[in-house]
C-alpha cells in the first residue's frame, strides 16, 4: 500500500472515530444534555490542532470539522443562555495582585484565574470568561458565563483570593 493512501486511510479512520465518540445521534431538547455537548464540543475544540502540518487533503475536512464544531457551540451558547440554563456572572476579586501577581501579560493572569476557578470542579467545565484588571488598586473584575448552579462555586473559588 502505498504511502498516501495509507495516510487517507488513518485519517478517515481517525474522522470516523472522533465523530463517532463526539457526536451523539439524535437531537437533545433537555438543557443537561445540550451543556453536556457543548462541554463535549469545546473539549475537542481546545484539542484540535490550531494550523497542523498535514497535507491539505486533510487539513481541509480537519478545518471544516473544527468550524462545524464552531457553530454548533455558538448555537448551543445561545440557546442556554435565552433559557435562562447559562448566566452572566460578575465576580471582583480585591486583592488580586496580591493572589495573582498581576502582571502585564495577560495570558498569565487569566491562566490563573482560571485554573483557581477550575479547582473547584471534580468534572470538567468550559471557561467562558474574560477579565479587566485596574494594576494600581489592585482588583481584577471577571465576567463569565456559567450554569446557574455553578455561580456560588465560583464565588467560593474566588473568595479564597
Amino acid at each position: 500500500m502505498s504511502k498516501r493512501k495509507l495516510t487517507i486511510a488513518v485519517a478517515f479512520s481517525l474522522a470516523v472515530v472522533v465523530a463517532w465518540i463526539f457526536f451523539p445521534s439524535g437531537r437533545s431538547s433537555d438543557d443537561e444534555k445540550k451543556y453536556r455537548r457543548f462541554c463535549r464540543n469545546f473539549r475537542v475544540v481546545e484539542l484540535l490542532p490550531v494550523n497542523p502540518p498535514l497535507p491539505v487533503f486533510i487539513k481541509k475536512p480537519l478545518r471544516s470539522l473544527s468550524d462545524s464544531i464552531f457553530h454548533q457551540i455558538d448555537a448551543d451558547e445561545k440557546s442556554l443562555l435565552s433559557s435562562g440554563y447559562l448566566t452572566n456572572a460578575v465576580f471582583i476579586i480585591t486583592n488580586a495582585s496580591i493572589a495573582f501577581g498581576i502582571s502585564t501579560n495577560a495570558k498569565e493572569t487569566m491562566d490563573k484565574i482560571e485554573f483557581a476557578a477550575k479547582k473547584e470542579f471534580s468534572g470538567y467545565h468550559p471557561f467562558l470568561g474574560s477579565y479587566s484588571a485596574d494594576t494600581k488598586a489592585g482588583y481584577v473584575t471577571v465576567k463569565l458565563e456559567c450554569r446557574t448552579q455553578d455561580v456560588e462555586t465560583y464565588r467560593r473559588a474566588f473568595a479564597k483570593y
